[in-house]
């Protein structure tokens, strides 16, 4: 056959689009938005690791510390008063970024010792990386205004005698006032105060047998608490009601004693305590008077 038409090189192809069946075209679509959130991808772990390196660059200081903690030492410290953990991170807090052996243990004890609050403190290692510091606090017995170097301050008594001030220390609303103590500076430091073992003795005593008076107490009167004792040696403890006890340095358990069976009287007898002066410094009785009472004849 001749038939120039039936040539198949006569037949016209379709050049404007190639021939992709619809599968291959979903499936180079699917390829082409895989590349795209590839970048996309790509484009915010870099945004984020930039983000992040800025804000430690700006917050460096604030994560240092932590980063510096890491295999150092940990701190616990323990009070009986009023001292707190956050009080001695504040003081001492560069500590928990050293090694556990480098810190000199000497030298930190006697730091916390120039502490007027602090009575002992007592420091130890534990292995492998702990610092314990235990303290005892000096618990005043009262609080008494002093003038030293032309200032007037607010000093607390602890047993041992010694007077202190401290900005720190909270005193008890029940804490007593302490009058008439005759003390003078020594060398610039105030000395302490005679026979306060024994003034603490008392007021102990007296806390424990009759903690309803105790927290009445207003004023301790030191005026004739005298050392060496002499026979005026004597406190008297004075109340909001009025009512003053006295009691005697010697015998402090039987004084206690001899004062709970007369107010046990009196109760019973239905007098008023008010503005009473009980004295007990006597060895073998109570004196009782409505004003002042008679100090001739007390013997030790």
């Amino acid at each position: 056959m001749n038939n120039d038409n039936s040539n198949w090189r006569r037949i016209q192809q379709q050049l404007t689009a190639p021939a992709v069946t619809p599968i291959a075209q979903n499936r180079r679509r699917g390829v082409l938005w895989k590349r795209i959130l590839t970048i996309i991808g790509i484009l915010l772990v870099i945004t984020a690791i930039a983000g992040v390196a800025l804000y430690l660059s700006a917050n460096s200081r604030t994560f240092a510390p932590y980063a510096q903690n890491q295999g150092r030492t940990r701190i616990d410290f323990f009070s009986d008063g009023q001292l707190t953990a956050a009080w001695f991170n504040d003081q001492f807090g560069a500590l928990k970024y050293k090694d556990l052996l480098s810190i000199d243990i000497g030298t930190l004890q006697a730091t916390l010792l120039k502490n007027p609050i602090i009575l002992e403190a007592t420091i130890e290692r534990h292995f492998p990386r702990t610092l314990s510091i235990i303290v005892r606090e000096r618990l005043p017995i009262g609080r008494v205004k002093l003038k030293q170097g032309g200032t007037t301050k607010v000093y607390y008594i602890a047993r041992d005698g010694l007077l202190f001030t401290s900005d720190m220390y909270r005193p008890p609303a029940t804490l007593p006032w302490i009058s008439g103590l005759n003390i003078r500076e020594v060398n610039g430091g105030l000395p302490p105060v005679d026979g306060a073992g024994t003034l603490a003795d008392i007021l102990e005593g007296f806390k424990e047998k009759f903690p309803d008076w105790y927290v009445q107490l207003s004023q301790i009167d030191l005026s004739e608490w005298i050392f060496p004792v002499t026979e005026q040696t004597s406190v008297c403890l004075k109340t909001r009601k009025s009512t003053r006890l006295r009691f005697g340095p010697d015998n402090i358990p039987s004084q206690l004693t001899r004062l709970q069976a007369t107010i046990a009287e009196l109760q019973q007898e239905k007098q008023e305590l008010a503005g009473k002066l009980i004295d007990l410094d006597y060895p073998d009785r109570v004196a009782i008077s409505g004003g002042i009472s008679e100090k001739g004849g007390r013997k030790k």
